[in-house]
């Protein structure tokens, strides 16, 4: 008698399985790279933006840039969403204590709170134009997915370098205030 097999029945993934394999692949985390410097870019060229309103509006009496782009929605949108799309598949315990890398977990809920809530501190009025330098942080998040790419491995260390040299730029612009 011939020994059968039969075959073996695969569970069904779920939905939060197949979740988290969409957000830990590579295309996900592309994207996501991809919006974190579009978002540096955008900051960077609305900063110049307000800082020449701001000057001409100074000089001349003019008015000054609005604080709210449209391209604030989409990303701190981006951030919030990308940021419970992670969350989800294992729930925030594991999020935040379990997972490989969860310090950068904390991390990245902190820069998506800082996008979101200064959105909203922006709409309600608030004058705190001067913390969008705070996105420059957002550009750390892109070091931990450089380590795994040979080519960027200069770019990481030089933004490693940046990010070193924060704290001395933070006591050079207290001397200056």
């Amino acid at each position: 008698k011939a020994d059968s097999q039969e075959p073996v029945l695969k569970t069904p993934k779920s939905w939060r399985e197949d979740l988290g394999d969409f957000v830990t692949g590579f295309g996900f985390k592309a994207a996501c790279s991809i919006v974190i410097i579009a978002n540096s870019v955008h900051l960077a060229i609305l900063s110049d933006d307000q800082i020449v309103s701001s000057y001409n509006a100074a000089l001349h009496g003019g008015q000054e840039a609005e604080d709210v782009h449209f391209l604030d929605y989409f990303f701190a949108s981006w951030f919030a969403v990308e940021i419970l799309l992670r969350v989800i598949p294992k729930g925030p315990m594991h999020f935040f204590y379990y997972s490989p890398g969860w310090q950068w977990n904390y991390f990245d809920t902190a820069i998506a709170l800082e996008a979101v809530l200064g959105l909203i501190a922006r709409l309600g009025g608030a004058q705190i134009s001067q913390l969008r330098v705070l996105g420059i942080f957002r550009l750390a998040r892109l070091v931990k997915h450089m380590k795994k790419v040979k080519v960027l491995r200069k770019l990481r260390k030089t933004l490693l370098a940046l990010v070193a040299s924060l704290v001395d730029l933070f006591w050079a612009f207290l001397v200056v205030v």
